[in-house]
């Protein structure tokens, strides 16, 4: 009897053992940790907010400019990039266990990466505050123009404060919901008959631009001929601009 005891006894440890073991590997499997995309996850596609150590991470940055090189690290160090013709470009890294930093870096370059037509111009709105006398020169532009992402544009925004000063440029990559909404306006107040209207006038001492697509080429609109309403549209379509200059768009200044 006592034989069978023991036998049942150390069965039972070893049971208890096995189950240890399994709850074990079960925890370690199922640790996950965090990836700190440096506010520009929505730059890279099939992006997760966390993954589990020693999975392979698989990532695709699309939005890639003719003029730029990039490089990406992790924790500071390269992280290895292939190039796909379909995705752009292809980050892979086995995930470490503990949480990670991932990096772009880009620097301007001469470099073209084949078979892409990026920054043709779209849509342009320009301002200038003073267009004679002291303190001319100074305006303000947002533009958007094409990237190799179909579904992306680029914004420019340009800022030069007198005509002795530098021009300042922050670019962004956003939707391309971006033209849209600033198609919607000029089709709501009408700009195509803004050149042929006689119930426009002139405004002195500022000008505001706007060129937008007609057909194949950029239809030209601005103060020089407004319309009663037109202050409104002009400034409707500031404010769509304006609101897509976020952190989460923003790449470089």
């Amino acid at each position: 009897m006592n034989g069978k005891k023991h036998i049942k006894q150390f069965s039972a440890v070893l049971l208890a053992g096995a189950l240890l073991v399994g709850l074990m590997l079960t925890g370690c499997a199922a640790n996950t940790y965090q990836v700190d995309y440096n506010g520009q996850k929505d730059l890279y596609e099939g992006a997760r907010d966390s993954y589990r150590a020693g999975e392979t991470v698989t990532l695709y940055y699309p939005y890639i400019a003719t003029d730029t090189d990039y490089s990406f690290t992790l924790d500071g160090e390269p992280v290895k990039m292939e190039y796909d013709e379909q995705k752009g470009i292809v980050l892979s890294f086995v995930m470490p266990d503990h949480d990670v930093s991932l990096d772009c870096q880009t620097t301007e370059s001469m470099e073209y990466v084949p078979d892409t037509e990026p920054d043709v111009l779209l849509f342009d709105y320009y301002y200038e505050a003073q267009t004679a006398g002291e303190g001319a020169g100074g305006y303000y532009e947002i533009t958007l123009s094409t990237t190799v992402n179909p579904d992306c544009l680029f914004l420019d925004e340009y800022t030069k404060a007198s005509a002795e000063s530098e021009t300042t440029n922050v670019r962004y990559i956003v939707p391309y919901d971006a033209l849209n909404e600033c198609m919607q306006v000029v089709e709501d107040y009408d700009f195509y008959s803004w050149n042929t209207r006689e119930d426009t006038a002139s405004i002195d001492g500022t000008l505001t631009v706007c060129q937008f697509p007609d057909g194949n080429e950029l239809m030209r609109v601005s103060t020089e001929a407004i319309p009663e309403d037109g202050h409104t549209a002009l400034d409707r379509l500031c404010e769509i601009l304006t609101g897509y200059m976020t952190e989460e768009y923003r790449i470089w200044e």
